[in-house]
């Protein structure tokens, strides 16, 4: 089973330690991981599942089934599916099941052995929670952001630089979110145009110094 408070606490200290590139955090943060969640050789072969067909449709039908059946599995148990086309070549496909309810998939049309499979898994698994790691570090620099500053619904901005957007001589807060996200409604001198926005609390920038009013 993947914990993914473990998966967290893997990458956490990967990247406080520094390491930016992929490669390098992949392999700095693979043998913890491997340790944490281990993974065992078990593949299925034709005597239990049916994994080889000459009809393309079959074939999507079969990969289907394999992956369910996979979902139920221990970590690590895998298979290829396979379809023999009529001109003779010979598509594949490997999956894995990664223990927790999910399936992964090395290739829409190459097969794989247990030891690459299961190595581009744990790949994906590390990269994927470096990526939920990024999001909850800017998500958590938002919140701060937003209890620093006490914006609130009605909260009215002036001289306003919104990231990626532009600036705006007022922006209104229209609603606040717990994941630190802001919506808000932006006006510019000499349009009667509104934009609507909805931006992370730190993406908010006020270009003077203390320039904030409350509307009614």
């Amino acid at each position: 089973m993947i914990d993914h408070d473990i998966c967290l606490s893997i990458v956490t200290r990967v990247a406080e330690a520094g390491v930016f590139y992929q490669d390098a955090f992949t392999k700095a943060a693979a043998l913890e991981w491997n340790t944490s969640f281990p993974i065992s050789d078990v593949q299925l072969f034709e005597d239990t599942l049916e994994l080889h067909t000459n009809s393309f449709q079959h074939y999507l039908a079969v990969r289907l089934r394999l992956q369910a059946v996979l979902k139920e599995r221990t970590r690590g148990t895998w298979a290829t599916a396979t379809y023999t086309r009529e001109d003779g070549h010979v598509e594949k496909a490997s999956f894995m099941a990664n223990g927790a309810g999910g399936v992964f998939s090395g290739s829409p049309s190459k097969a794989y052995d247990f030891q690459a499979l299961s190595t581009r898994m744990a790949e994906m698994e590390i990269y994927d929670t470096r990526k939920e790691y990024e999001r909850l570090k800017i998500q958590s620099v938002a919140i701060r952001h937003l209890q620093s500053t006490h914006w609130r619904v009605g909260t009215k901005l002036r001289n306003v630089r919104i990231s990626g957007l532009g600036c705006f001589s007022t922006v209104v807060i229209s609603a606040v979110h717990p994941s630190g996200h802001v919506e808000v409604i932006g006006t510019r001198r000499g349009s009667r145009k509104r934009w609507e926005m909805s931006v992370l609390a730190q993406g908010i920038i006020q270009m003077d110094e203390d320039v904030l009013d409350k509307v009614a």
